[in-house]
């Protein structure tokens, strides 16, 4: 009798064990698994959140005027309006009128191609074309001055037109192209 309550005893055990138990434990295996990953998220919402409260007190710690020369060196949407001001201020510093202006689309430029697929580049380009009439003097200084202006703006091509032999004024068509931040 002890025998046989003995093995009823273990198969009753055996049979609780892999009916309920076990898995009661794989499940518990998975949420293990589950709260490791949750937990390394954790940690890494953490070092981010380090991080950004560092880079914003770095940001904190600029002037407001350089953060004004940040935006105008390269700016963070597109502004057709005070791309062509700027131009037409530096043109007007050195006694010269900007005609024909264009402003072309914007178009993607920088993109780095790291795998299969359409990627986002970091910034796009906008084109501007103009003329201006000038003694090649006058536009020797207004295009270094474009050249070391606080905005990046590439000189792609410059066109001599033509010119008065008597007063030594030239048309020059000047394509250029400015950037911006996505």
């Amino acid at each position: 009798m002890r025998f046989i309550s003995s093995i009823i005893f273990i198969l009753l055990s055996l049979g609780i064990f892999f009916g309920f138990t076990n898995g009661r434990y794989v499940a518990t295996k998975s949420v293990r698994t589950e709260i490791a990953q949750y937990d390394d998220a954790l940690a890494k919402a953490a070092s981010l959140a380090t991080l950004r409260d560092s880079l914003k007190d770095t940001y904190n710690s600029f002037s407001q005027d350089e953060l004004r020369r940040l935006d105008t060196l390269i700016p963070d949407t597109i502004d057709t309006v005070r791309l062509i001001i700027d131009i037409n201020a530096i043109a007007r510093r050195h006694g010269l009128t900007v005609l024909n202006i264009a402003v072309d689309g914007a178009t993607d430029a920088g993109t780095k191609k790291t795998g299969i697929g359409p990627q986002e580049s970091a910034y796009g380009t906008i084109s501007v074309s103009f003329n201006v009439s000038t003694t090649y003097e006058r536009f020797k200084s207004f295009l270094g001055e474009l050249e070391n202006s606080l905005r990046l703006i590439d000189v792609d091509s410059v066109t001599l037109g033509e010119t008065n032999p008597i007063t030594g004024i030239a048309t020059y068509s000047i394509r250029a192209k400015t950037y911006w931040l996505r």
